[in-house]
């Protein structure tokens, strides 16, 4: 469980870091399609155009549907990892730990 509750929190964490350039790439993509006019040169422009005209919470955006996708997908993968690594003896944290203390 808690390995599960680590790797999911770093997760959010990294997605935290990362959000901003994730928006701003994302509408660098979408502008010059249909019904989207190109509003931005580069992608400094649009983080700079983003956080002026919607606050500096706006390069943040869609932040908690991130969240809800990634904390259970790295939740659920470290945990049954480690429950299977412990299980069945097959590597793992505690497989690392038994050889360190050698």
């Amino acid at each position: 469980l808690e390995k599960g509750l680590v790797g999911g929190t770093t997760a959010c964490i990294s997605i935290t870091t990362s959000m901003p350039l994730l928006l701003a790439t994302t509408r660098m993509q979408v502008q010059g399609l249909p019904g989207y006019p190109i509003l931005y040169k580069n992608i400094f422009d649009c983080l700079i155009k983003t956080a002026k005209q919607e606050g500096l919470g706006g390069l943040w955006q869609g932040i908690v549907p991130s969240y809800a996708q990634i904390f259970p997908c790295i939740f659920i993968s470290y945990f049954v990892y480690e429950t299977l690594s412990k299980e069945f003896g097959l590597g793992g944290l505690q497989k690392y730990q038994s050889a360190k203390a050698k």
